[in-house]
């Protein structure tokens, strides 16, 4: 449990448990107040994690991701070197790199990252990784690859919305417009059962579509939604310059 306005913070200690069931119940402690956005916080349990084993590659990936939520880009990216450096094969943290990378625009060095997280068999985060590296891609131009990737996230995660709209943009750019409503009926069908909520991304697509298959009523109906929902975005702008 966690009180609020204490100047000290009782951290759990496992006096005779193993080093690393000590790290783990100090890393529990340090997400917990990740999770409230308490990042400050999270930094006592998790330096206390590396008093247990300096080179924990946990510890090590979570204090350069609260840097990171701190805006502080040059501590977090030495904190994610010396996870790589002390366990380059953890793919939490391989994951949490690249995205820290992708978020600087540096895509080149982004996507081998998280490609070595997305390969790993065993990581519960497999999905989100490769999704994470088919956007790579997509950014850095490379829409071959990109689709590629978004093909095998719904592989493993059939309902995945971002990829299918995602995968049904690319082929739809590429002239595939069948496949694309395919992909984005599948999409619709999730927004129905009110699992998602249409982006500006979505209702553009299916603007488009609508249109090509000369469904003016449903055309209009998405062209409202995006002028309602979403009118700052680029996509509306977008809609607005194809009616002149």
């Amino acid at each position: 449990m966690v009180l609020t306005g204490c100047g000290v913070e009782q951290v759990p200690v496992v006096s005779e448990a193993s080093a690393e069931a000590r790290i783990d119940v100090r890393i529990r402690w340090a997400k917990e107040h990740i999770r409230k956005g308490e990042y400050e916080e999270a930094k006592r349990p998790l330096t206390g994690a590396l008093e247990v084993d300096k080179g924990s590659p946990k510890a090590l990936n979570l204090l350069a991701f609260v840097f990171q939520q701190q805006g502080d880009m040059v501590l977090a990216e030495e904190y994610y070197k010396r996870m790589l450096k002390s366990d380059a094969s953890f793919a939490p943290g391989r994951n949490n790199y690249g995205i820290f990378l992708m978020i600087q625009n540096r895509y080149d060095e982004a996507c081998p990252h998280l490609a070595a997280a997305s390969n790993d068999p065993l990581y519960t985060g497999r999905p989100q990784a490769l999704e994470n590296l088919a956007g790579c891609y997509q950014l850095a131009g490379d829409h071959e690859l990109s689709e590629e990737t978004y093909r095998r996230v719904l592989r493993l995660t059939p309902n995945s919305s971002i990829t299918l709209i995602e995968l049904a943009s690319l082929v739809y750019e590429r002239g595939e417009s069948g496949e694309a409503w395919q992909l984005f009926d599948r999409f619709s069908e999730l927004v129905n059962q009110r699992k998602v909520e249409h982006s500006a991304k979505s209702l553009w697509l299916g603007v488009r579509l609508s249109r090509e298959g000369r469904d003016p009523s449903m055309a209009a109906t998405y062209a409202l939604l995006l002028k309602n929902l979403f009118p700052q975005s680029s996509e509306y702008q977008l809609y607005k310059e194809s009616r002149q």
